[in-house]
């Protein structure tokens, strides 16, 4: 995760807000089609995706590995009620007891689970 460490500081370059939002009525279709309320965003990045569904009326949770991700997530989310923890996404239950109608993984995080071990884990 050092690497993350280091790129959190220029990641929003990266990962601009400005594209993050354009997937805001695909997300408002499935929050009012299943009826979700709450979400965790478990590779959370500088959390521009929780500042969306936030927007949408969702009470959102953030994780993330890099601790430099979760301190420019901090920074962006500054002011909302969304908890940040410093997680695995494939060890959630250690700090998540909360259920939620939704968990994402969006971008690149998922392809870091290197065998078909650690992706179902992941997934479970």
């Amino acid at each position: 995760m050092d690497n993350y460490q280091n790129l959190s500081v220029d990641y929003d370059a990266l990962q601009p807000k400005e594209e993050i939002f354009k997937q805001e009525s695909f997300f408002k279709k499935l929050i009012e089609k299943y009826s979700i309320k709450t979400c965790l965003d478990c590779a959370c990045g500088t959390g521009w995706h929780l500042f969306m569904l936030n927007k949408l009326g969702l009470k959102c949770a953030g994780s993330d590995l890099s601790d430099g991700m979760l301190k420019s997530a901090g920074k962006n989310l500054k002011g909302l009620s969304i908890a940040l923890k410093n997680e695995n996404f494939r060890t959630l239950s250690k700090s998540w007891n909360e259920k939620f109608d939704m968990i994402i993984c969006m971008t690149t995080s998922f392809p870091h689970n290197s065998n078909n071990k650690e992706a179902i884990a992941t997934l479970k």
